[in-house]
């Protein structure tokens, strides 16, 4: 009858099992003249006195058993399988039955039918599976011979309640007896279903002593198939005992009889419990549960919250009550029991629900950010979407017990919300919200403001009934942010409330947030009692709130992208734009350019909307300093500002530029800046000019701020921005570049504009036209050195770049004598001239590297400009070379050919810049090579070694022409300084040099040099010789050493001088300067007839 392969739960659920008992059934059916044999026996029917007969026989042989200690497997099997087909031929044949004699062969039965555990103690827990083992059969057989005999009497019973009436003697004292045997066969069956309900439990507290606590979740509470047989059977027989048998009370009054007293009992019944559970749903669910059940269940809920549970022994009991929770046991959901577990979690809203075996990262109460706070209750909430995702989630290991609860009391509200019971959410809302006193918000400390507010946006996530909010709201609201942190009003440690004040914010927009979803409920309220709350606590604890304002920004964040979605900003979020905001983005590390972008979106989406004015307000109170600020600064800030900047201008009021605030005011505000980024105002600029407020602004103005970006970013950069300004009437009144070449080609747009605006102004013939064009560009250059104060690097490099292109395509257009503030004075006064130049002051060197680039092509401009005719540009002429020179040569680890490098392409030009060296050198030569009383004149020693590398490059490369012209303009004063400068003076040696290099250059094929160098030390002869003709001659000398072919062309030259200066002197021949000359006739013969030899070994 039982075998544990064997699923007979349908079976014993129809009728106990008493079907498997029929003839049928029977091990050994009669012969062909109807003989039965049974422990050796023959009959042919079983009657009363037969039956007990053979009971007795039943006792002798289980007593023998009980005793017997060779029993092998074979004699096991052979006694359960004989006990076995008697029992079931009794209960089946019971019905033909009448008298005392049944009930006393029942009786007899039960004496002597062993209890089901005393296999598993005798024989252990292979009893129950090894089928080869005696215990295995013992153990099986008291279960079939348990339950038969059970059978048997519930049999006796229906026979004795359904006997006629009219059988029954009118004398009354045979009633009496009548009623007396009708009693006492109720009363053993009664006994027997007692005894049976008492040995199971017991098999099942033998299961629940032996595992641990967190194992009874993995853990079934029946030892093999063939219990959850018996188990259907007793709930089987009690629903057919017509309100004679109640299980669940039956099961209440033996309980104490197995647990003897145990504190922990409530674990074994919720085991049992949840065992059931899965016998009714998943094996037999024809049976029903009656409210004796529930009234169990909740008697059971009670006695928990008595027993005040550990945590680990309440994650358990949560697990288990899983089935009750979600209606599989009992057949629907009841919000009972979750609000009986709710008085168990309100009292402990401090705690945080852990065990020492936790792992180090679910200690931690505080979300790191509000998605995450928000993450989690819906986490909670999908997982308790179903009653499977329920059961999965409910892991005693990983999950604490309030989460678990969470996720129930989310089950049982997302229950009724699809039900559309709004009554039973709203006393789930009423009865959580009941627990929560006043006096209990004070005293929660920073875990149990997680909680709580973890539970509540749980609760708000899986209620579908926003009426539900305004009560989270005012509930979340009666946390004061300054509270007693669990202490009783006593002073608790700053960085504690600190972190009281963070959580209680996080959960205050976690809910704002959630509220969102619902866009019929409003939020001011809420938000406005939040502000004021935090204001107050702010004013006590200062910037040390600042992780408290993150989580506001944050929450704002969400708020804000929900509320455009939606479209309307008019449910509370515009009130948190409040004083916070500006603390919180002037703190240090904050992340403020997503609440900046957030800001932005928001002014871009109500535009059109009512909300915008107020939202603009709230802002520009709050936020825009701020922006102000950073848009100030000359370090690059995120592109956040720029665009939150272009909003507020756009989103400004038209009026003057002298109003404060109006769209012009704020454009210039940010516009004229000196300071600010080259990428904030980009970035700005590119908002505006796609806006329809570009109108009305000045197009001079576009047009000038796109020439200043242009200094900065190439065409790619400002191709939004060059659209815009191509687009303009000015830009057009200016010049004429083709579209393709200024918005499809890389070209350098500042560079576009200057050959263009040239172009257009060389052939503008009309003279008005000119002048209105020269006009146009006065105004748009007008400051030009405010537009990049102090610039450095290569953006210095543009502008000087740009300087000489302007000046050079058009300089008649720029330059306007009598106007200082003329782009031609502007390029000289503060990019090639400045102050620090003129007077001589120590200048940065990228300076004068990035100066050397493009001063040639400066003078280049000039040698095209009337500096003859007009002083102003003559003196720029002079300055350019005699304050600059000495600068180049100062230019640090350069060799000297790059440091010449600008002088050798001024010097080395033709045309009209030849014109320009004729007319400067001199003056250069007057500066720095003649002396000053035999001394040098400042800077002479770096311009003396530049006009020294000059020459020396310039016969490198062998330009006769140039050499020519150097000697020509250079070559006597340096002649002059090389003779007459102190000997102790450096620039005397490097004049001597630049002497003895002249003199070797004519030994070049260049008839031009000699013809220069000769007219060079002829005007030297003819000052020199009369006034110090030792010295004369003594230089000569040297000469000669060097050159001697070409001094000895000059001896007829000086011969005629020295005559010339005998004649001045009125002494006749002077014989110190006849000596001098025979001295100078016989170096140059000594020195030509070394050379001649020096040849002829050479060949």
């Amino acid at each position: 009858m039982f075998e544990c392969h064997t699923n007979r739960c349908t079976a014993f659920a129809r009728d106990a099992g008493r079907s498997l008992c029929g003839a049928s059934a029977a091990a050994v059916p009669p012969d062909d003249s109807g003989i039965f044999v049974l422990f050796d026996v023959e009959l042919c029917e079983l009657y009363d006195t037969l039956l007990y007969d053979l009971c007795k026989m039943v006792h002798d042989r289980l007593t023998a058993i009980k005793f017997s200690y060779e029993l092998t497997v074979r004699n096991a099997r052979t006694q359960r399988q004989e006990v076995t087909r008697f029992l079931r031929l009794a209960v089946d044949t019971a019905v033909s039955m009448r008298g005392e004699k049944l009930n006393e062969a029942v009786s007899l039965l039960s004496n002597c039918m062993p209890r089901l555990v005393e296999p598993l103690f005798k024989y252990g827990r292979n009893s129950v599976h090894d089928q080869e083992s005696e215990g295995y059969e013992l153990y099986h057989a008291g279960l079939e011979w348990r339950w038969l005999v059970l059978l048997l009497a519930s049999e006796a019973t229906v026979e004795e309640s359904c006997e006629p009436s009219s059988t029954v003697t009118s004398v009354g004292k045979e009633s009496t007896k009548s009623r007396r045997k009708r009693r006492s066969i109720h009363a053993t069956f009664r006994a027997l279903y007692r005894d049976m309900m008492v040995d199971l439990l017991e098999l099942v507290f033998q299961l629940f002593r032996i595992n641990t606590v967190d194992s009874l979740v993995d853990e079934c509470p029946f030892q093999c198939g063939c219990l959850r047989s018996m188990w259907v059977g007793l709930m089987s027989l009690a629903e057919r005992s017509n309100g004679q048998l109640q299980f669940w009370t039956s099961m209440d009054e033996c309980l104490p009889t197995v647990l003897n007293g145990r504190t922990d009992g409530y674990l074994l019944k919720l085991w049992l419990i949840n065992g059931l559970a899965g016998l009714m749903v998943n094996d037999v669910p024809t049976l029903a549960v009656d409210g004796q059940a529930q009234a169990f269940v909740d008697e059971l809920l009670n006695e928990v919250l008595r027993a005040d549970c550990r945590e680990e022994q309440m994650r358990v009991v949560l697990v288990l009550l899983c089935p009750i929770i979600s209606g599989r046991f009992g057949g629907s959901v009841r919000h009972e029991p979750i609000i009986a577990l709710w008085a168990y979690f309100s009292a402990r809203l401090n705690s945080p629900f852990l065990l020492k075996s936790d792992s180090i990262a679910s200690r931690g109460c505080v979300s790191q950010s509000i998605a995450g706070f928000i993450e989690q209750a819906q986490e909670l909430v999908l997982a308790a979407s179903e009653h499977q995702t329920l059961r999965t989630g409910l892991d005693a290991r990983c999950v604490n017990s309030f989460r678990m609860f969470l996720m129930m009391l989310a089950f049982v509200i997302q229950h009724f919300t699809r039900e559309a019971n709004k009554k039973k959410v709203q006393i789930i809302f009423n009865r959580v919200f009941v627990k929560l006193a006043p006096n209990k918000y004070v005293n929660m400390t920073e875990q149990a403001i997680y909680n709580l507010g973890l539970m509540l946006s749980t609760m708000t996530v899986a209620t579908g009934y926003p009426e539900d909010y305004p009560r989270v709201s005012r509930h979340m609201q009666m946390v004061p942010f300054d509270g007693g942190g669990g202490g009783g009003g006593m002073k608790q440690p700053v960085d504690v409330a600190i972190r009281r004040i963070v959580m209680a914010t996080q959960a205050h927009m976690a809910l704002l947030v959630l509220f969102s979803s619902a866009p019929s409920f409003d939020k001011t309220g809420h938000v406005l009692e939040f502000m004021r709350s935090f204001e107050e606590a702010h004013q006590k604890y200062g910037q040390r709130l600042l992780p408290a304002m993150s989580a506001i920004a944050e929450g704002v964040l969400l708020l804000f992208e929900k509320a455009a979605s939606r479209g309307s900003f008019e449910r509370g979020e515009l009130s948190l734009i409040d004083a916070w905001l500006t603390r919180y983005l002037h703190g240090p590390g904050t992340g403020w350019h997503r609440l900046l972008d957030a800001l932005t979106s928001a002014m871009a989406h109500t535009a059109s909307h009512s909300s915008n004015r107020a939202l603009t307000e709230a802002i520009m109170k709050h936020v825009f300093p701020f922006v102000k600020e950073q848009f100030m600064k000359s370090d690059p800030a995120p592109s956040s500002i720029a665009r939150l900047a272009a909003q507020l201008t756009l989103n400004a009021k038209t009026g003057d530029a002298g109003e404060m605030m109006s769209f012009l005011a704020l454009f210039n505000t940010f516009t004229g800046s000196s300071t600010a980024d080259s990428q904030q105002l980009l970035d700005y600029l590119r908002e505006i000019v796609t806006s329809s407020r570009m109108q009305e602004l000045d197009e001079r103005v576009i047009v000038r701020l796109w020439l200043k970006l242009a200094l900065y970013y190439g065409a790619q950069e400002l191709r939004d921005l060059t659209r815009a300004v191509y687009r303009l009437d000015e830009f057009r009144a200016l010049c004429d570049i083709p579209e393709y070449d200024l918005l499809e080609t890389d070209a350098v747009p500042m560079h576009l504009f200057l050959r263009h605006v040239g172009k257009r102004f060389r052939e503008t013939h009309d003279g008005n036209e000119q002048l209105q064009l020269k006009m146009r560009l006065h105004h748009l250059f007008q400051h030009f050195d405010r537009w990049i104060p102090e610039p450095t690097g290569i953006v210095r490099q543009r502008i000087l770049s740009v300087l000489v292109l302007a000046l050079k395509e058009c300089d008649q257009a720029f330059y306007i004598r009598s106007n200082p503030s003329c782009l031609y004075h502007l390029a000289f006064q503060q990019y090639f001239l400045p102050v620090s130049v003129l007077t001589d002051r120590q200048l940065a060197a990228d300076y004068v590297e990035d100066m050397a680039r493009v001063w040639h092509r400066v003078m280049d401009v000039l040698s095209r400009m009337a500096y003859q005719s007009d002083s102003v540009i003559g003196d720029r002429v002079i300055n350019m070379l005699t304050k600059w020179l000495p600068q180049f040569a100062k230019l640090p680890s350069k060799a000297p050919r790059e440091m010449v490098r600008p002088l050798l392409l001024f010097f080395s030009g033709s045309g009209t810049n030849e014109a320009l060296v004729k007319y400067a050198m001199p003056r250069v030569a007057s500066t720095f090579v003649e002396l000053q009383r035999c001394l040098p004149k400042p800077n002479a020693l770096p311009v003396m070694r530049m006009l020294q590398w000059l020459l020396q490059e310039l016969i490198a490369s062998a330009d006769y022409a140039k050499v020519a012209l150097f000697e020509r303009l250079l070559g006597l004063p340096i002649v002059m300084h090389a003779v007459m400068c102190s000997a102790s003076q450096p620039t005397r040696g490097i004049a001597t040099t630049v002497v003895y290099d002249m003199v070797a250059s004519t030994s070049g094929p260049s008839n031009m040099v000699r013809d220069e160098m000769r007219t060079v030390l002829a005007n030297f002869t003819r000052r020199y010789l009369p006034i110090a003709a030792d010295a004369y001659f003594v230089f000569m000398c040297r000469l000669a050493d060097r050159n001697p072919l070409f001094i000895r062309s000059l001896i007829d030259t000086v011969r005629e001088e020295l005559v010339q200066a005998e004649r001045l002197r009125g002494t006749g021949t002077d014989s110190f300067l006849r000596k001098s000359l025979y001295r100078l006739e016989g170096a140059v013969e000594a020195s030509t007839a070394k050379l001649t030899t020096t040849r002829v070994e050479n060949t």
